[in-house]
């Protein structure tokens, strides 16, 4: 198992609120998390920190985990509290009213696969084609016009309102949470990311980079990271690449 993660404040922005965390254990359950913060003053910033601390404390306190369904199960038991802290926390602070955060993350353990997704950070794979493909849905209202026909993906990607959340961590007293059993899927790489990346740089960009075969992994996050920057940085921009060892 081979990942890099890295987080950037961008070039407009006046502080990162952006958060990012990985984590493995010895008996190889491990996860990888990006979350975007929303939210005024130190808010988004507070929320996006406490979703990666907590899941970090969750998968470290975890029982051995036997199965997909224990995955999954362990998994929605662990957003559904960390949403209900978080949620908490913004109503006992007026400083921290209407803060929230969105959330990918990929949990993993021996072959198994879990990819989890709550609001609009995304989730990617490079396919062993060497295609590009998003994972995740964003929980936006535009995307939920792209589900009704309204809109067309590219369309969605440059509206006026495509940043406007319809789901995320800590908003309300309960969250929907999107799982994708990615176990048995055709994969050699997944991108997390905060739309600082993929809200600025294109598709096309990203299969380039991810396809570099003479870049480290790391390097490819530095890259992605740069790129953003080059379009502008108006946005926080965290990244996280994960290799996959087991169908290689």
């Amino acid at each position: 198992m081979e990942w890099s993660i890295k987080s950037d404040q961008g070039r407009v922005r006046e502080k990162n609120q952006d958060s990012i965390a990985s984590y493995i254990r010895e008996d190889g359950l491990g996860f990888l998390c990006v979350c975007d913060g929303i939210g005024g003053a130190r808010a988004g910033e507070v929320a996006s920190s406490m979703a990666c601390s907590l899941l970090k404390e969750k998968v470290v306190q975890s029982p051995k985990m036997a199965s997909m369904v224990e995955l999954r199960h362990a998994m929605t038991q662990w957003l559904e509290d960390i949403n209900r802290t978080i949620f908490q926390q913004s109503r006992k602070n007026i400083n921290y009213r209407g803060m929230g955060t969105t959330l990918v993350a990929v949990l993993f353990f021996q072959n198994a696969y879990l990819a989890v997704n709550i609001g609009d950070s995304r989730i990617y794979s490079l396919t062993h084609d060497d295609e590009l493909e998003r994972i995740s849905f964003d929980h936006s209202l535009v995307f939920d016009m792209v589900r009704n026909g309204e809109l067309t993906e590219e369309q969605a990607n440059h509206h006026p309102q495509r940043n406007y959340l319809t789901n995320a961590l800590g908003i309300e007293t309960e969250v929907k949470i999107d799982f994708y059993d990615i176990s048995a899927d055709s994969w050699k790489m997944l991108l997390l990311c905060s739309d600082g990346l993929h809200g600025y740089v294109s598709d096309k960009s990203i299969r380039r980079t991810l396809l570099n075969g003479k870049m480290s992994l790391s390097e490819k996050t530095d890259v992605l990271i740069e790129l953003a920057n080059d379009a502008g940085g108006f946005d926080n921009i965290s990244v996280a690449l994960l290799k996959r060892k087991d169908k290689q």
